[in-house]
């Protein structure tokens, strides 16, 4: 039906996807749970949030018959096109115009830059729904027991992307991986937690148990990984001074 390619990266693949899924119907189930009933996400609400973050990487897909490269050349502009694809699916589904709307404001906020309160939503409920699809995205990748080890393919994403766009090297964000692994816990303290707190509104905390103040096993996961990186970044350090 869909003229693209299998998804072939390996940063960006279909576990991500699956994990980021997982986390948001997991926080959807705790709104429902704990949330006053005039707060609650309604199931139509849950199903376009449900879109969103199947939906949200789709732009790394490849055309059918393009043979150069993988997805990756299109990390920085792969949220363009992932709205691009939602747009041309959902309308067949049954979405209406502020639907589609919503689902496709979800997803710009899954990028670098994307903020609910600079995004225009339908309604209160709408922009909820963003963030759980936003922070879904953050806390998937990072608390993946294989974060660690698949930042190398991250940094093949990110390269690839570079050459396609012509950077030239000295202007690359990342130059090796142990360059992005060194990076990887300030991206986390300074940029993510920050993001996921204050524009995303803190629904990280429906992953808390028991909500809200209790244990969030995710955050703890993460805070795990990092220790992880930080050991493989300085083992990469020290491999270095040591080359002749």
């Amino acid at each position: 039906m869909w003229n693209y390619q299998p998804m072939s990266l390996r940063y960006h693949d279909y576990d991500h996807t699956l994990e980021a899924t997982y986390l948001f119907i997991t926080m959807g189930a705790a709104c429902q749970m704990h949330l006053p009933v005039e707060e609650k996400p309604s199931a139509r609400a849950l199903e376009l949030g449900l879109a969103a973050i199947l939906l949200h990487d789709t732009g790394y897909l490849v055309i059918e018959g393009d043979k150069i490269g993988t997805g990756a050349k299109y990390t920085y502009c792969h949220v363009l096109r992932s709205c691009a694809i939602a747009a041309s699916i959902l309308p067949a589904l049954g979405c209406t115009q502020n639907e589609i709307d919503d689902v496709l404001g979800a997803i710009r906020c899954t990028g670098l830059n994307g903020n609910p309160s600079k995004t225009h939503f339908s309604t209160p409920q709408a922009r909820r729904i963003a963030c759980m699809v936003a922070t879904a995205d953050y806390v998937g990748q990072m608390s993946s027991p294989s974060y660690p080890d698949k930042l190398p393919s991250l940094f093949d994403e990110f390269s690839e992307a570079d050459t396609y766009c012509h950077i030239p090297w000295e202007k690359r964000a990342f130059k090796s991986v142990d360059q992005l692994l060194s990076a990887t816990p300030a991206f986390w303290s300074k940029f993510v937690l920050p993001k996921l707190t204050n524009d995303f509104d803190g629904v990280y905390r429906f992953l808390a148990t028991p909500y809200p103040s209790g244990p969030n096993p995710y955050i703890e996961a993460i805070e795990t990984n990092l220790t992880i990186i930080a050991g493989q970044s300085r083992q990469g350090t020290e491999l270095t001074h040591k080359l002749p």
